[in-house]
């Protein structure tokens, strides 16, 4: 949920479960993680221009798992990606011209 005009806002909507953790200084771009069908938490991008956006994961494996910690005022994005319980996590950046990579 964020705050505008005095009133509260569920970007994600009502049916999805999420966190945020970082916000552009301007408020216009949140990032976090959100849970899939599956309910592996994936990370995602949230701005006034385009909406919700699914982050990914780096090696697209079933139970892997991602989350964004940062993301700069630019638009850079930096989290971890990877499967916590059998193959460790990777730190990641993203950003919009490069996706996410190690």
């Amino acid at each position: 949920m964020r705050w505008v005009a005095g009133k509260h806002d569920l970007f994600l909507g009502y049916k999805t479960l999420g966190e945020a953790t970082a916000v552009t200084s301007n408020g216009k771009k949140i990032v976090g993680q959100y849970y899939d069908p599956q309910n592996n938490g994936i990370a995602f991008l949230y701005s006034d221009s385009h909406g919700f956006a699914s982050l990914g994961t780096i090696l697209h494996g079933r139970y892997e798992q991602s989350i964004a910690n940062s993301i700069s005022d630019n638009g850079t994005v930096v989290g971890w990606s990877g499967d916590p319980w059998t193959h460790g996590i990777d730190a990641f950046i993203w950003t919009p011209a490069g996706g996410m990579v190690r």
